[in-house]
């Protein structure tokens, strides 16, 4: 089926609910479905949208609206089954809502944190900070011409050396596809073009051209530097627009700071201690560890704490089973 047949089909059956938006009912509280008295409305969808993995959630809500509710009804009858037998009681279920609960405040005490003390001030500074600790990189705009043979490529240099044009012999003699521009490749950085091509376009400045033909795998080359300059960093407008709210520009050093300050207030207060596992211990041989040796650098503890966290939302969203099949 195609895209636009798909599309089309997805709007058709999402026209109750499009319906009901057109009379004004509230998108939210739009119901789509009745599960023996449990309500589904519009807002469950549009969250178990937001829920999908990333390649899911780029697709227009229309476009997985049937799937979604059909999730969610299933969802809603397999969840009565297991309350028939019980399973809220059961220890496994109840050792895992737990978690799930304990990782839902943490994220909610965080956010809150980093809305009520991450400023515009602070993020600036953050962001000046890691501009200035970033080595900056240069990109260099040059011409080339391809040819098969070091003997062609050796004649073209002295007809450069003769005052012959550039540009006018890569038309004529260069055999890569950028030939037909006069051999220009555009700006580029170091690493984007072969290392011996690199080594060499880096070592002229602007206006010279090689003197000696350059081998790589696709032939011999004559080099061009028409320009070099260094690479703008990008802005503090444009990186609050692309990162995540809770991730660069001061919002991990913020709550890693605060942390590291209620996990300092809780040592200090003995309500927190560590315990060395001996391999093969039980909960009965534990012991308390003593002294510094048991305490991980920061650097370590931000890299484990950012893989504890995405492995829980992994976790979450798998046993959500917010995967539509479409």
């Amino acid at each position: 089926m195609s895209y636009k047949r798909l599309c089309v089909l997805a709007m058709i059956l999402a026209w109750p609910v499009t319906a009901a938006l057109a009379q004004g009912a509230p998108p939210g509280e739009t119901i789509v479905a009745n599960v023996k008295g449990e309500i589904i409305r519009y807002s469950d969808v549009a969250e178990a949208h937001e829920r999908l993995p990333d390649q899911y959630r780029q697709a227009p809500i229309e476009m997985l609206f049937t799937a979604l509710v059909d999730q969610l009804i299933n969802s809603k009858l397999l969840m009565e089954e297991g309350r028939k037998l019980n399973l809220a009681e059961d220890e496994e279920v109840r050792r895992q809502v737990g978690r799930f609960e304990d990782f839902a405040i943490q994220q909610a005490y965080i956010d809150q944190y980093i809305d009520q003390n991450v400023t515009d001030e602070s993020l600036q500074a953050r962001y000046d900070e890691t501009i200035a600790s970033q080595p900056r990189e240069e990109e260099i705009h040059a011409k080339h011409i391809l040819v098969e043979t070091e003997d062609k490529a050796t004649e073209l240099i002295v007809q450069l050396r003769d005052g012959a044009d550039f540009e006018a012999l890569a038309k004529e003699h260069s055999t890569g596809p950028s030939g037909p521009n006069g051999g220009d490749l555009g700006f580029f950085q170091r690493e984007q073009m072969l290392p011996e091509f690199s080594a060499v376009a880096y070592s002229l400045e602007p206006g010279a051209f090689s003197e000696e033909p350059v081998k790589t795998q696709f032939g011999w080359h004559i080099i061009l530097v028409e320009d070099r300059r260094m690479i703008a960093p990008p802005s503090f407008e444009d990186m609050r627009e692309q990162v995540p709210r809770t991730s660069a520009l001061g919002h991990t050093r913020a709550s890693g700071e605060q942390v590291s300050y209620i996990r300092k207030r809780s040592e200090s207060e003995h309500s927190v201690a560590r315990c060395d596992i001996p391999v093969g211990a039980t909960s009965s041989d534990l012991s308390p560890a003593h002294g510094s040796e048991a305490v991980h650098s920061p650097a370590v503890a931000d890299r484990l704490a950012a893989v504890l966290v995405a492995s829980q939302e992994d976790e979450l969203a798998g046993r959500q089973g917010m995967v539509p099949a479409v």
